[in-house]
């Protein structure tokens, strides 16, 4: 099968919270492309949003299959979960770019799993996730985040150590090693932007929604 065009910004909305914020809100109904995740393919169509593609074991999908104008993909593969198929296949259609929502709350082990999705991912197509409360991205290596003096920030790593070095934070970091802990939860941005170095790992930086 070859590859689909699917229109920029693309956005893969998962089952878990709905997003409430208008930053979340703003990306989902502005996407050229929609991808849902089974069930929350219900939750799209209750806001108004039309799904271009819907990926899963639908085991969870209340709405009448043929009465979706996207296409509908019925994959009941156990070794994988929704999310990971929806991100699978936006790799195997050329996508470089991919915004994840509802990828937090209603079950603690799946945001825990998709967190983990995100990094895991995050060498082979860029991605970020947006919740009701930040954005994160995942970092191997150099970024410069243009975010407000104030806003919250927080790195956090999924199991191997990684060297982390930060530029305006108001608790600046100088090449220290960061593991799977609170290390570096709730710094601040302290200018207009901040640069964070991740050296031999992946670190999550979360970055908190403008007040």
């Amino acid at each position: 099968m070859g590859e689909v065009d699917y229109p920029e910004p693309v956005v893969v909305l998962a089952d878990g919270l709905f997003p409430t914020h208008s930053v979340p809100l703003s990306i989902l109904t502005s996407a050229g492309t929609l991808i849902c995740c089974d069930g929350a393919t219900d939750k799209a169509l209750a806001a108004g949003c039309t799904p271009t593609l819907v990926i899963g074991d639908l085991d969870s999908l209340q709405a009448d299959r043929e009465s979706l104008s996207g296409d509908v993909i019925w994959d009941n593969g156990q070794e994988n979960t929704d999310l990971e198929k929806a991100i699978e296949r936006c790799i195997n259609n050329g996508i470089s770019e991919v915004t994840l929502l509802g990828i937090t709350g209603l079950r603690d082990d799946h945001t825990l799993a998709n967190l983990h999705l995100l990094a895991n991912f995050s060498g082979a197509i860029r991605l970020k996730a947006v919740t009701d409360f930040f954005t994160i991205i995942p970092l191997s290596g150099e970024k410069k985040f243009e975010a407000e003096a104030g806003r919250r920030v927080s790195l956090h790593c999924l199991g191997k150590s990684v060297k982390i070095t930060t530029d305006g934070l108001k608790y600046d970091l100088h090449g220290e090693m960061f593991s799977g802990s609170g290390h570096g939860m709730s710094n601040e941005a302290t200018g207009d932007s901040f640069t964070v170095t991740a050296e031999n790992g992946t670190v999550l930086v979360f970055v908190s929604h403008p007040s």
